[in-house]
């Protein structure tokens, strides 16, 4: 049985940087930190942000991006002093928002993540906290509205169609939720580490193709 998955937590959010960094002749040592980050090379990431943090400790994204990859690597005290440095230094940084929103469990009020949204629309991190806080709390038709939203964003994070999956599965729409299982297990070929339980997502789709009532998915907590 598959459970809901968190994630792609330190990836959600820096995949909000794409459009803000720009193109230069050069990129900075914050921007190939980025880059190796989202190609799956998180030991560089970290070692091009620690470079990038002795030049410049004063940018918010630097800190972002360490609280990015303290956050995958479960190390959330460390991870919440970065997004806490980061929004020192640029208050109402949606990034570091949301890496706190994360940090929290989803305890931040719907009404407060709305209205950061209405000042970010396009801020994919606050979105991202805001489905994983309707899921854990078992709203799941707004769960699925916005990881749906997240998934046609970021068509190529594989991450967002497995719990687009999960979702539309607990709303009792297993005939939607396949397609969206498959999918992501496609975007995710071995040897790739993908960010949900590969295994479970595999047998997952077995079941919903050969019975005609499996049982549901439950949230991973």
């Amino acid at each position: 049985m598959n459970a809901f998955c968190p994630l792609g937590l330190g990836m959600a959010l820096l995949l909000a940087w794409n459009s803000s960094f720009g193109t230069t002749p050069e990129p900075s040592l914050a921007q190939r930190a980025h880059a190796a980050y989202v190609s799956g090379d998180p030991a560089l990431a970290y070692q091009l942000y620690q470079f990038a943090l002795q030049v410049d400790g004063q940018d918010a994204q630097i800190h972002n991006g360490l609280g990015a990859l303290a956050l995958q690597a479960q190390a959330p005290d460390l991870a919440r002093a970065h997004f806490e440095h980061s929004q020192a230094l640029s208050p109402g940084n949606p990034v570091a928002r949301a890496g706190l929103g994360l940090l929290n469990h989803g305890t931040e009020p719907d009404s407060a993540l709305h209205g950061a949204l209405q000042q970010h629309p396009d801020a994919s991190p606050l979105l991202h906290t805001l489905a994983y806080q309707h899921a854990r709390r078992g709203r799941w038709a707004e769960a699925r509205h916005s990881f749906a939203l997240l998934a046609q964003r970021h068509p190529e994070r594989a991450a967002y169609r497995y719990n687009l999956a999960v979702s539309l599965d607990q709303l009792g729409a297993a005939a939607q939720a396949l397609p969206h299982y498959r999918h992501a297990c496609t975007q995710s070929p071995p040897p790739a580490q993908p960010p949900f339980p590969l295994g479970p997502c595999l047998a997952r789709i077995q079941a919903l193709s050969q019975s005609s009532n499996p049982p549901l998915p439950e949230m991973r907590p």
